[in-house]
């Protein structure tokens, strides 16, 4: 199993990599959307009252 591990490890090395850049990606989209979607809604709770 030891002498198994390091290949696999290399071999998976580039497409982890891959899927570490979208789900960091994907993470900073969920932070921005959690982020901005409270004051898009603050914002058109104001909008609204405006109108």
């Amino acid at each position: 199993m030891s002498e198994l591990e390091p290949e696999h490890a290399s071999e998976q090395e580039p497409p982890a990599q891959e899927q570490g850049s979208g789900v960091t990606v994907w993470l900073v989209l969920l932070v921005m959307v959690m982020t901005l979607l409270p004051l898009v809604l603050w914002a058109g709770r104001y909008v609204w009252h405006w109108y």
